[in-house]
């Protein structure tokens, strides 16, 4: 029963074309009794495995507020040898004074050779306060060794008066954009892995947002992870970043930690995709938010992530 309530709500925000923010708050509000009552229900069953594919995150980022999220993938379905994979990704998190809701559903394919794992993914993301929605597609290559990663999004929500005060009047608009990735592990130290990732805003009022991100993500323990870096935009100066990553039990596809490998004798070590097929999809959770105020002294134009 938990599982159908979970499905539904997961349906329920994957079919709203032009929702309102109580029809948000009521498909929320039961993703999140279902999920917890499914929960409660794996534990007292002895089958929480799932709840290692389920992490709790909390982003710091230079002249940013702290932001904490909930994410997990699931599968759907998995083929005999995990040649076909299907899966259902979602999270939610706060951040910016704001919640976001991001629910995703992708298929991912393991070469006859293990050599890569290839994927597509399909994505509906909303913010709750302001009901800013988009959707989003990814296609990814993951390696032995190397990730390669492509993003798309496509902002649906339109432009929404936020607050009128006397002359004076703020607007948001949610933008569209893309981002590309690449990542790969550090040498001698399999447990670490470096990666670097360029992207784009289009912004309807002033140039595009156009950036580059560089970090690097650790395996520290069997339940933590942590990612330290800095991204850096046309638009604002470079910002250093750290997340931190907790999972109740530590998630199959983290093979090496820091805590329990070290460094290793060669300076590279192949991954075995197979326990790499339910990996979380990456990419910009959060909804771009072009801000735009006029009246008074003029006309200003910012931005929130």
């Amino acid at each position: 029963m938990q599982r159908q309530l979970l499905a539904l709500a997961i349906g329920t925000l994957m079919t709203m074309p032009a929702h309102t923010d109580e029809q948000a708050d009521q498909a929320v509000d039961a993703l999140l009794r279902a999920a917890a009552a499914e929960a409660k229900a794996a534990i007292d069953g002895g089958e929480a495995g799932w709840l290692s594919r389920t992490d709790i995150n909390v982003d710091i980022q230079q002249d940013h507020k702290p932001s904490w999220s909930i994410e997990t993938i699931q599968p759907i379905y998995q083929s005999e040898g995990l040649t076909h994979t299907w899966f259902v990704q979602g999270r939610i998190a706060h951040s910016n004074d704001d919640q976001t809701v991001n629910l995703g559903t992708g298929y991912r394919h393991l070469l006859d050779d293990h050599s890569w794992l290839l994927g597509t993914n399909i994505w509906y993301d909303t913010t709750i306060d302001e009901s800013h929605y988009r959707y989003g597609l990814g296609l990814e290559a993951l390696g032995r060794y190397v990730d390669v990663r492509a993003n798309w999004y496509d902002a649906q929500s339109g432009i929404k008066t936020v607050r009128v005060n006397g002359s004076v009047s703020e607007t948001e608009a949610a933008l569209d954009g893309w981002d590309f990735g690449l990542e790969a592990p550090v040498p001698y130290l399999p447990w670490a892995r470096v990666s670097w990732k360029a992207y784009e805003w289009d912004r309807s009022t002033a140039e595009n947002i156009q950036g580059n991100t560089l970090g690097i993500r650790a395996n520290v323990t069997d339940n933590l992870e942590v990612t330290v870096g800095a991204t850096d935009d046309n638009t604002d100066s470079a910002q250093a970043f750290v997340t931190l990553s907790w999972t109740i039990d530590r998630p199959q596809g983290r093979e090496w930690t820091a805590a329990d490998t070290g460094a290793t004798r060669g300076a590279f070590v192949a991954r075995d995709l197979t326990k790499h097929t339910l990996d979380k999809v990456r990419r910009h959770h959060d909804i771009v938010i072009e801000k735009k105020r006029t009246g008074g002294a003029g006309i200003t134009v910012g931005r929130r992530n």
